[in-house]
């Protein structure tokens, strides 16, 4: 692809072409890249939040694959719930062909690799993403800028160490760590620490 310039107040007309691979997606039944037959619809904008043009094209199968019908045996993944994924242990199994280890998620201690949306069920967590949401909003102007919100919850809680234009300390990711994983003294002790 080719950058196009433009002075300000002209306009000229580009043309983009997808290949095959835009409409692409990993089938592990068939251990390759598949395209599924039908129409898709083509976004243009400045952003997610500013769509300018819309087209919808008829893209035809790349080869013959098994698809099952996912939408109606994994309804959940197909939709939010209050914005957070509440997959059941049926529709688990139905993808993934084994249980789901719930222990695993209830001994599973957070680390500064840990990303914030997986702190949403703690006090802590729903605070910090509170937080944030509202300072996003006070930059942006914008409220539920869905893509903002995904772009926080992927961040991990080590960028709080690098956040706040230098005022926070290195120290406070490790403190909101300590916090997060239920060690409360040593956790404010850290964040006191001069």
């Amino acid at each position: 692809m080719t950058k196009v310039f433009l002075k300000s107040g002209h306009q000229k007309t580009v043309e983009v072409l997808l290949g095959e691979d835009a409409f692409s997606y990993y089938n592990v039944n068939i251990s390759d890249w598949h395209t599924e037959a039908g129409k898709y619809e083509v976004l243009i904008g400045t952003s997610s939040q500013d769509i300018r043009l819309k087209a919808e094209i008829n893209v035809s199968e790349s080869s013959s694959a098994q698809v099952p019908d996912l939408k109606q045996n994994l309804s959940e993944y197909y939709r939010l719930k209050d914005e957070v994924l509440n997959i059941s242990a049926q529709q688990f199994y139905t993808l993934y062909g084994q249980e789901p280890n719930e222990d695993l998620e209830k001994t599973k201690p957070y680390t500064i690799n840990s990303m914030l949306s997986e702190t949403k069920g703690t006090l802590l967590g729903n605070l910090l993403l509170s937080g944030l949401k509202k300072q996003m909003k006070s930059m942006t102007g914008e409220e539920g800028n869905k893509m903002m919100e995904e772009m926080v919850g992927s961040m991990p809680i080590r960028a709080f160490g690098m956040m706040g234009g230098g005022k926070l300390p290195k120290y406070f990711a490790e403190a909101l760590v300590l916090l997060l994983n239920r060690k409360i003294v040593k956790g404010i002790i850290m964040l006191f620490r001069k």
